[in-house]
């Protein structure tokens, strides 16, 4: 679930402009250091468009364990878009190869395309999930379903291909500098 929006938040129109856009792309990715407003701006782009089916998964050290972090996001989704039955194949394959393998990704982003409209998944504070879980991202950002908007922040760049998104214009991208707050915001 996402956070509760802090009172007196300032509305980063142009930040949240750009994030819509990430419905257009495999990925969008927002990095910056602790204390950047990375939390905050994912909340109020979600708060702002409520109709918006979202899940969030909050991120956290026991999320380095590769079959806790396919299970997180599968609880996520179930979560947050009211549907109990998304990611059920995912869990019998995770149970049957007793890890989380590119198939069972592959089968959760199959159960996550659905025709009726994007729906968002915010992986927060990916950078505690770590290298163990990279993988999992890795191939959830390659079996990515086209009615899924992924949005990832962390206070690192995850080890993905991002230079290769880039190129091909996949990826919507907030940094530091886009982070800091400038005069005409």
């Amino acid at each position: 679930r996402a956070p509760k929006l802090m009172p007196g938040l300032v509305r980063r129109s142009r930040l949240l402009d750009r994030l819509d856009r990430g419905d257009q792309v495999r990925l969008a990715l927002v990095v910056g250091p602790a204390g950047a407003g990375k939390t905050m701006l994912l909340t109020d782009w979600l708060a702002a468009s409520p109709e918006r089916p979202s899940a969030w998964l909050s991120c956290d050290v026991a999320d380095a364990d590769p079959l806790r972090f396919v299970a997180a996001i599968i609880e996520a989704v179930r979560y947050g878009f009211g549907e109990p039955l998304i990611g059920e194949d995912a869990r019998q394959l995770i149970r049957l190869d007793g890890e989380g393998s590119a198939d069972a990704v592959a089968a959760l982003a199959d159960d996550l395309d659905l025709p009726d409209g994007v729906r968002v998944l915010v992986i927060d504070d990916f950078h505690l999930a770590g290298a163990a879980s990279a993988d999992t991202l890795r191939w959830l950002v390659q079996y990515h379903p086209p009615s899924l908007q992924l949005v990832v922040a962390s206070r690192v760049d995850p080890p993905l291909r991002v230079h290769r998104m880039r190129a091909h214009q996949d990826l919507v991208e907030l940094r530091d500098g886009d982070l800091a707050f400038s005069a005409d915001e």
